[in-house]
């Protein structure tokens, strides 16, 4: 019988990077399972907390570098921002977080291809960003609206591109064979108790919001991972940052025994 490694070898993988804020850290645990099932991306999309994951996986960063990466930036509460209505905060902090994690500036200097999505305020727009300074094309992906303020990236003003592709498989499913899609934000039911305060009920809202623009999305995957009970945590919950990469790594084996079967 071939190995799940054997089957893929020959095969140009995308993998997709949905957004999804503090959920995005199970984007990291699913990485974890790839590693040890020796998974490994050739072209790389994301948006969002998905685009700071795969421009982490496009340097050639391994899984446990990245959860380190995360520990350290609560640590700094570079990440532990939770009350949106407080006012717009800044993402200038992490923005030096992740530049000096990466150790380079451009999309160039990348080990792998990678396209982020962003949302152009100005024009209404998606914008894929695959090229110039990266940091800060991440953070304009990463901006989510009304929490943090919008990013100024030459002379365009964006805001998180989840708004208008949450899950951008568009950019790269023509560049691969097998396209991977995992998200975070999957549409399914929660509690009454959920929603039933202001922050409840703009979350619950967003979320539904998102649903419509990734169901094209989704349908243009080949296998798509949706980390089982994720939505137990919502997207600024960074302190429950260990919990949730738990979610990521064991739907990351079930996905793997998956791949296998499917293949």
């Amino acid at each position: 019988m071939l190995t799940l490694q054997s089957k893929l070898i020959f095969m140009k993988i995308g993998l997709a990077f949905s957004g999804g804020g503090a959920r995005g850290i199970a984007h990291i645990g699913v990485i974890k399972a790839f590693e040890e099932a020796g998974i490994k991306p050739d072209i790389v999309s994301g948006t969002s907390a998905g685009a700071i994951i795969g421009s982490m996986v496009c340097r050639g960063k391994s899984a446990d570098e990245m959860l380190s990466f995360v520990e350290k930036s609560v640590g700094f509460r570079a990440l532990s921002f939770s009350n949106p209505w407080r006012g717009m905060a800044s993402l200038a902090s992490f923005e030096k977080l992740l530049s000096d994690f990466l150790e380079i500036k451009t999309f160039e200097e990348l080990n792998l291809p990678f396209y982020l999505a962003a949302a152009n305020l100005e024009s209404g727009d998606i914008e894929i960003i695959n090229s110039g300074v990266l940091a800060k094309a991440v953070m304009a992906s990463s901006a989510v609206p009304l929490a943090f303020r919008p990013i100024d990236l030459n002379g365009k003003i964006y805001t998180d591109g989840g708004v208008l592709m949450n899950l951008p498989t568009q950019p790269i499913r023509d560049k691969v064979d097998f396209l991977i899609g995992i998200n975070v934000r999957p549409k399914l039911p929660i509690s009454k108790e959920k929603v039933r305060n202001i922050m409840g009920i703009a979350e619950r809202t967003f979320d539904l919001s998102l649903q419509s623009n990734m169901q094209p999305s989704r349908k243009l995957c080949d296998f798509i991972i949706e980390p089982e009970g994720i939505t137990n945590y919502h997207i600024f919950q960074f302190l429950k940052w260990k919990e949730i990469y738990e979610l990521g790594y064991e739907s990351g084996k079930k996905a793997v025994n998956g791949l296998q079967k499917h293949l």
